[in-house]
């Protein structure tokens, strides 16, 4: 699992680190897929909230390029130097 706990860190709490230390579109991607829509999912039931949602990201190409685009999910990219 690319995706582990850190001891010192709550069960909740899950990171990854690649060799360089820069986000690709392939760990973006698996973290989108593995933690935030499964996530997503359990508030949804939750709360019994099934509209749709919005992430926001940056402006990360590898963001768009791990997207499939589902009409359920509305994703906003921020310009550059917007923070």
């Amino acid at each position: 699992d690319k995706f582990r706990p850190k001891s010192d860190l709550p069960n909740s709490c899950k990171f990854s680190t690649q060799e360089n230390g820069f986000l690709t579109a392939e760990l973006f991607k698996y973290w989108l897929y593995t933690c935030f829509f499964p996530e997503l999912q359990a508030k949804r039931e939750e709360f019994q909230y099934f509209d749709k949602a919005c992430l926001i990201m940056d402006g990360f190409k590898g963001h768009s390029k791990a997207l499939n685009h589902d009409k359920k999910f509305t994703f906003i990219f921020m310009w550059s130097n917007t923070f």
